[in-house]
């Protein structure tokens, strides 16, 4: 089965290393410990260095189909070359490289296929749920009949029924009983999903030049409508010869993603519904409260369009660059060079008819953030062929430099319209203002 993830790679593959879903909604990760927690209160997320560069954050940014091999530092290995940053271990990343032959390969690497619910939660029917609910009356001696008689159990009385708020003392309810109503607010809500991904890639060069370069588009359509998450990337990797003594080359990753219905959670609302309501009245328009529950709204009000919206959009440029000069035979000096951009904004609309407002104020919010993170590497390395052995030493010279820039946060409420999709003046400041704005301490609140 093709791999959407570096997670799913390592699964299984490298002892020591326990991968974890960590969630089922498009855009999510696994979860990667290397020889277990470490740590109760600190992160015990391990050290990510992609061709030789270390990497802040994790490895969803990155294209698989884009990577050559993977290493696992454990122990005192990955402590020793990357100090205290190694101390949960270390993941070696290597991507795809040119090659010497002369020949330029074109490949690609596509795919398409669909996900579905493995199981529903099983819940009770519409009679069922009632004859549940009686149940419980009769065992406090409330369901009665109108002769005050407790009617048996798997038999029911209307005028027992209303007595209790939650079937005939309802309308709504009552109807649902009448028509023997078993509303599977779940199957409302799911979908078949669709996932595919494809990646083109064109690989050659000679003796002194060699490249790699690919293009990549990943979508994933999640089961649960409203959830989906897609990431475009492009990715060049130059090495060139300039003489024989001296090296010189590139790798330059770029990508954007959008993930929408992060911090949604629509499925959750249809295992508390009573399955007697109805999600729509008898024009076919949905109901926004089923029944007299005034708790319980339609789940179906959380996917409309426009009335919720939780979009993330993130950008990422990642570059490692690289000299690497023979001083001497065996004696070679490299320096590594490695600036890491990430801008992003996340935007969330709670509209009017939600469970979260129930016909109050719509609110809406967005963070805008900006990063920018480099790392400076000297690496000197002597290897020393004797007849029965081989010497290898090698100094690391790490300089790495972190600026994280604040966010800004722009916050609306009390829109006019019930259902509204937002646009807010702060997601349309270009990233290279932004930075300007968040470096002169500047704090937008409305």
């Amino acid at each position: 089965m093709p791999i959407t993830n570096l997670g799913q790679a390592l699964q299984g593959r490298a002892a020591g290393v326990d991968v974890s879903q960590s969630g089922s909604k498009p855009g999510t990760s696994p979860k990667i410990l290397i020889r277990g927690r470490r740590s109760f209160n600190a992160g015990n997320d391990p050290l990510y260095v992609v061709d030789g560069i270390p990497i802040q954050g994790g490895y969803e940014d990155f294209n698989p189909n884009d990577v050559q091999s993977m290493e696992v530092l454990k122990d005192a290995t990955a402590t020793a070359i990357y100090g205290a940053r190694g101390a949960n271990g270390v993941v070696l990343i290597s991507t795809k490289r040119g090659s010497k032959s002369g020949k330029t390969v074109v490949t690609l690497d596509s795919y398409v296929g669909y996900s579905k619910a493995l199981d529903k939660i099983q819940l009770f029917s519409g009679p069922e749920f009632a004859e549940y609910v009686r149940e419980a009356y009769r065992a406090t001696g409330i369901y009665t009949d109108a002769n005050g008689n407790i009617v048996p159990t798997g038999q029911s009385d209307p005028e027992a029924d209303k007595k209790i708020a939650v079937l005939g003392g309802d309308p709504a309810v009552a109807k649902g009983i009448a028509e023997n109503r078993s509303t599977d607010y779940q199957s409302l809500l799911l979908r078949k999903g669709l996932i595919q991904n494809h990646t083109i890639g064109v690989q050659g060069g000679n003796d002194r030049t060699q490249f790699y370069f690919a293009g990549g588009f990943f979508k994933d359509i999640g089961v649960v409508k409203g959830l989906d998450f897609t990431r475009s990337s492009l990715r060049i990797n130059i090495d060139h010869n300039i003489n024989k003594w001296l090296k010189a080359g590139i790798s330059s990753y770029l990508m954007s993603s959008v993930r929408n219905g992060e911090g949604l959670n629509s499925y959750s609302f249809t295992i508390s519904q009573n399955p007697l309501g109805s999600p729509y009245d008898e024009n076919g328009e949905l109901i926004f409260s089923p029944t007299n529950d005034a708790l319980l709204t339609n789940p179906l009000f959380e996917i409309m369009p426009g009335n919720q919206v939780d979009e993330i959009k993130r950008y990422r440029i990642f570059n490692s660059i690289y000299a690497q000069a023979t001083i001497t035979e065996g004696l070679t000096y490299r320096i590594n060079f490695g600036p890491d951009i990430n801008a992003g904004r996340r935007g969330r609309y709670v509209g009017s008819m939600t469970n979260a407002r129930k016909g109050g104020e719509a609110q809406a919010y967005t963070d805008t953030y900006f990063g920018f993170n480099w790392t400076l590497e000297n690496v000197v390395n002597y290897k020393k062929h004797l007849q029965t052995s081989t010497i290898l030493m090698r100094h690391w010279f790490i300089l790495f430099k972190e600026i994280k820039l604040n966010y800004i946060i722009t916050r609306c409420r009390e829109f006019r319209r019930k259902h509204s999709n937002f646009i807010i003046w702060a997601m349309l400041i270009p990233f290279w203002q932004l930075a300007a704005i968040i470096h002169n301490g500047l704090l937008i609140h409305i």
